[in-house]
């Protein structure tokens, strides 16, 4: 019997705001500076990132450690 990994969980710009505590912009800003990197980008006229949850739970522990 194997033991198979749940799938990462994926989310959007405004919900990595939300745990991180911050603006959807500020989010961007931190994808820009490389703090965050994306798990996935998406196509279409508004580009959407995707976070994984860990991912953005990881930054947030960080930062309010960093308080």
């Amino acid at each position: 019997m194997s033991t198979a990994h749940p799938p990462e969980v994926l989310i959007g710009s405004a919900d990595a705001a939300n745990v991180l505590g911050v603006s959807v912009r500020t989010v961007h800003r931190l994808v820009a500076s490389g703090r965050i990197v994306p798990a996935q980008k998406l196509t279409g006229p508004t580009g959407n990132y995707l976070f994984r949850r860990s991912d953005v739970s990881a930054l947030a522990a960080t930062i309010r450690g960093a308080a």
